[in-house]
């Protein structure tokens, strides 16, 4: 043999079992909504302008519990699946 090929290692067998494989998990997709910039995040004025609203009105809906917010750094965001669900809970 060679001096640059090596000899498969040998492998011994190894009791049957089964095998936990850990697949990381992924983010779902955001969906594509025209308008609707693709940020986790939104900003009350991005929100009155998808909905062409005034920002008071998305204001008055987060008082209402109509959309979910947080604040970041004093500042009030408005999550992306609650901006694209809002819709559907109105019907």
């Amino acid at each position: 043999m060679s001096k640059w090929k090596k000899e498969a290692p040998k492998l011994e067998k190894v009791e049957d079992r089964p095998v936990t494989i850990k697949v990381p998990e992924k983010k779902p997709e955001q969906k594509e909504i025209l308008g609707l910039p693709k940020k986790e995040y939104l900003r009350v004025d991005e929100v009155s302008d998808f909905f062409r609203v005034t920002d008071r009105t998305v204001r008055l809906w987060v008082e209402h519990g109509k959309l979910t917010a947080v604040k970041i750094g004093g500042v009030t965001r408005l999550t992306r699946e609650s901006v694209i669900e809002f819709p559907i809970k109105m019907k």
